[in-house]
């Protein structure tokens, strides 16, 4: 494969949410994917790390498809806040209140929406936790 880091997470990024796996996405979205001859490696940050462990076989068969033959894909290290490099954000991401305006719902509205669903309100139980961002991910895909 010929592209660069960058063109490569957002290539992948692009698959995933076509594919929809948003969540996939996401965590892409505030990682990094890195290439050497023999591997590829993406880290995130660890807020996003168990979505990564749990679908590597979508995340090995996406960058498969990419690179058009098998390649071995590794999860590094956790990212810190600071590492991400801003010179490699996604041409597809836009602000939230551009995703939002899009399909025609303020953030606030999707928000409101994503927090009233029953599966949203599972895993909060489920995790004992909150939900501290609501993306929606829909305006991404071009």
């Amino acid at each position: 494969m010929t592209a660069g880091a960058g063109d490569l997470r957002t290539h992948l990024m692009r698959v995933l949410i076509d594919a929809g796996d948003e969540h996939l996405a996401d965590a892409i979205e505030h990682g990094a994917v890195e290439q050497t001859e023999k591997q590829i490696e993406i880290r995130t940050l660890a807020d996003y790390r168990t979505s990564l462990e749990m679908d590597m076989d979508t995340l090995t068969q996406s960058l498969r498809q990419i690179a058009g033959r098998d390649v071995r894909v590794t999860l590094g290290s956790n990212l810190q806040e600071g590492e991400l490099d801003p010179s490699v954000a996604p041409a597809t991401a836009r602000k939230p209140a551009e995703r939002g305006a899009s399909n025609g719902q303020t953030p606030g509205e999707a928000a409101g929406r994503a927090l009233a669903d029953p599966e949203v309100q599972k895993y909060q139980k489920l995790f004992e936790g909150q939900v501290r961002e609501i993306r929606d991910l829909r305006g991404y895909s071009s």
